[in-house]
Formats: C-alpha cells, structure tokens, sequence
C-alpha cells in the first residue's frame, strides 16, 4: 500500500469513526479528529510541490544571504503546511525568544513549543518543540521553520 493510499484508508476510517458516533463526542475529540483529517489531506498537496530527494537535506539554507543552518533533517508536513526540521548544532546564527513570548518558556503554562527568531531576523518564527501535537510528526526537543520563509534561500 502506497503512503497516499494509506492516507486515504486513514481518512476513510476517522470519517467512519464519526459517523458511528452519531455526532455524540466532546468538542475535544471533534476538534483532533479535525486536525488529523487536515494534516492528512495538507500532507497530500504539499509532498506534490516538494522535491523529493535527500539531496536537499546536504544544502545550506540563508536568510537574506546570511548562512542560517548548515543542513537540516527533514521536512516535515502537517495541517499548518511544510516545515524544515533541524537542532541546534545545524544552526549557524543565535536565536532569541521573539519579544512579548517569554511567558511560554518555563513551564508555568502548558505549551507545545517556544516561539524564538533569528536575533538579526525578528519576524522569522522559530519554533522550538516542547510536547508532541496530533496534528504533525513534530519531534521534542528539535527547531522548525516554515518552508515558504520568503528569505529563505538555498546556499
């Protein structure tokens, strides 16, 4: 079974699934079923346009001709679009928690990430997993930016 088929067995199901709920569920579980159904069909469209060799995780990416990362691991795609996946030694500038953000960071509320930026570059997101979400493979403990980054460019 190819992965678009297997995505659509998993499509099928969750809409099964409501269906034999007969619309009796809490908002929660509607709400990640929802989520899983978009980032299953985001997945779909995007894995269209992308390239799909490894060569592309060997490049080094810049933000406005600054070096940014000096490789990556992976693109990752989710209901919010594609994101490059990296950790901290790929990076080749320091990063900053973006200015009004520092209430995410230690622990007082439960977030899934941190938003952070390139010092020199504020309005680029970073973001910088911190607890697992339903709606992408986001890994714990590693960066992401969006893949259509306007300043984004392959060195």
């Amino acid at each position: 079974m190819t992965p678009a088929t297997e995505d659509l067995v998993r499509i099928q199901a969750l809409r099964k699934q409501l269906e034999d709920m007969k619309y009796h569920i809490d908002a929660a579980t509607a709400r990640k079923m929802a989520d899983e159904h978009t980032a299953i069909v985001t997945k779909q469209n995007y894995f269209k346009v992308l390239p799909n060799d490894n060569d592309c995780l060997r490049k080094a990416l810049c933000l406005d001709k600054e070096r940014f990362l000096w490789t990556f691991n992976r693109i990752v795609c989710g209901a919010h679009g594609p994101y490059i996946e990296f950790s901290k030694p790929m990076l080749a500038m320091e990063l900053e928690t973006t200015p009004g953000q520092k209430w995410r960071e230690g622990g007082k509320y439960s977030v899934k990430y941190y938003h952070l930026n390139p010092i020199h570059f504020r309005a680029v997101k970073i973001y910088y997993q911190v607890r697992t979400v339903n709606y992408a493979d986001y890994i714990v403990g590693k960066y992401y930016v969006d893949l259509w980054e306007p300043r984004l460019t392959i060195a």
